[in-house]
């Protein structure tokens, strides 16, 4: 669907020659697919903006006003806003995360007493444990309402893979329990996806010694440019220090484009499905879990 073809689709809709959920669905599309035409984002990332705007579809083709300005251009800008705030927010939990992981930054002395008795802390919140989680979700009237209890087990298996890295291992026979899930499989599904985030986790220290090298040969280039009076050497050296850039820019772009949590490829591979079928169901139960929640 071409976003020419919005607008026309949008008259007809007003005219009452259309229903809605036609519209919705051709704008669904071309929201999914701007992030990856327009920033090269990864699919991932599109579907996550995805769930966060799609929402708002509905709001827009309502309260649009047809007029000169043409509905393609209000529905890029609006795009390009809301990728905007997007990008903030998960950058911000991205950050989050990282500094609550990273016990370095939480370093004391474990021998000094900072008071006589213990103090409550009032700002922790206990993290809820997965199988918990999980009873909540079936206890709840309209989820099971709106999915057969075979399709929830399913999605929420999905849910389970997708965020394996961050279980405990000592929730998996719990969990394993509750989904019916053959247990020798669901740890063997375990330990395959620890095993895919140990290897990208090697493979980003590797890119990150091979780019450390190639700085301190941009770094031994540069003095050698600079000690040096002589043109053609000049333009030897520039010629090198060049290169060496490009392939800064080249490791830097694959550092950043990796993630270590599992993709929805790797858990496709180890349900032996599509990766369409994980894509589609990850995303419509993430959406109707915030449609629920109120969020």
């Amino acid at each position: 669907m071409k976003k020419e073809d919005l607008k026309t689709m949008l008259i007809f809709y007003r005219n009452g020659a259309l229903p809605k959920k036609k519209i919705i669905e051709a704008i669904s599309l071309f929201v999914y697919k701007f992030p990856l035409k327009r920033y090269g984002w990864k699919e991932d990332d599109c579907s996550e903006f995805f769930s966060y705007f799609f929402p708002k579809i509905s709001k827009i083709i309502d309260s649009f006003k047809i007029t000169e300005v043409p509905f393609e251009a209000y529905l890029v800008k609006t795009l390009k806003l809301q990728i905007k705030t997007f990008a903030l927010k998960k950058t911000a939990a991205d950050i989050n995360r990282k500094i609550l992981k990273n016990k370095e930054f939480w370093s004391y002395d474990d021998n000094e007493d900072y008071c006589t008795e213990p103090g409550i802390d009032f700002y922790k919140k206990e993290s809820q444990p997965t199988y918990s989680f999980i009873k909540e979700i079936f206890s709840n009237d309209k989820v099971k309402h709106r999915y057969s209890n075979k399709t929830l087990k399913k999605r929420i298996l999905l849910l389970i893979l997708k965020n394996m890295n961050n279980i405990k291992e000592t929730e998996l026979p719990d969990i394993a329990e509750i989904l019916n899930c053959d247990k020798e499989w669901f740890y063997e599904a375990f330990s395959k996806i620890n095993k895919k985030i140990e290897n990208k986790i090697k493979r980003k220290k590797l890119l990150e010694e091979r780019r450390n090298r190639y700085f301190c040969r941009l770094y031994h280039f540069h003095e050698l440019l600079s000690s040096t009076e002589i043109v053609e050497e000049k333009n030897k050296y520039s010629l090198v220090i060049a290169k060496i850039k490009f392939y800064i820019n080249n490791i830097t772009e694959k550092i950043d484009a990796m993630t270590i949590e599992p993709t929805h490829k790797d858990i496709a591979e180890i349900m032996h499905i599509p990766k369409g079928s994980v894509d589609s169901g990850l995303f419509y139960f993430k959406l109707y879990l915030e449609y629920i929640s109120g969020k």
